[in-house]
């Protein structure tokens, strides 16, 4: 019999892994935006290392969630935003985003692509935190996302909770979740 939890937890610990390579192996001009795509083939651990691969993961999962959220100028929280590409894309449809990741090495990558790149009139800004410890403000968002990390979470419905009470009272939470396995 397989104990649940111990496989959940390594299942955690590996994509936890995949996550880091990204912040280990990211050349020092390494840039995460869907609009500018290249390959970056010293990333071998990583789909940003063709471009091709991140056209069929990263850049339909923010076609996702950016088609989902309805409105305009609305004020996002982004939470896991990892290298920032899904808040870069936001900022661009001229919400107001603010991502979270608990990685400083990922934050550094979202804010060189946020100074490179055309972010649009929204407002966008990073912050390394982890969000169960982050405090925010009680119903200051339109709309919290979680894109590929609630299951990386330690108590994901206590994160949603969390995120409910951080929405503003029409807000809501977009999650996003798409597992894709590759060889090499």
């Amino acid at each position: 019999m397989v104990d649940r939890r111990r496989s959940a937890s390594r299942s955690r610990a590996r994509r936890r892994r995949k996550y880091q390579t990204v912040a280990r192996e990211a050349p020092p001009n390494f840039v995460a935006d869907l609009q500018r795509l290249r390959d970056w083939p010293s990333m071998r651990g990583s789909l940003w290392r063709r471009a091709s691969l991140v056209k069929l993961t990263h850049a339909p999962n923010a076609r996702l969630l950016t088609g989902s959220i309805k409105g305009r100028n609305l004020k996002i929280l982004d939470v896991g935003c990892g290298t920032g590409c899904i808040s870069l894309e936001l900022s661009r449809m001229r919400h107001d985003v603010l991502g979270l990741d608990r990685n400083e090495r990922m934050i550094e990558i979202a804010t060189r692509t946020k100074k490179t790149s055309n972010s649009g009139s929204g407002k966008l800004q990073y912050e390394t935190a982890d969000f169960d410890k982050w405090s925010g403000t009680t119903g200051a968002y339109d709309v919290v996302i979680f894109s590929r990390v609630l299951h990386d979470l330690p108590d994901p419905e206590n994160a949603l909770l969390k995120a409910h009470r951080l929405l503003k009272s029409r807000g809501r939470n977009s999650l996003s979740r798409i597992r894709v396995q590759h060889d090499g």
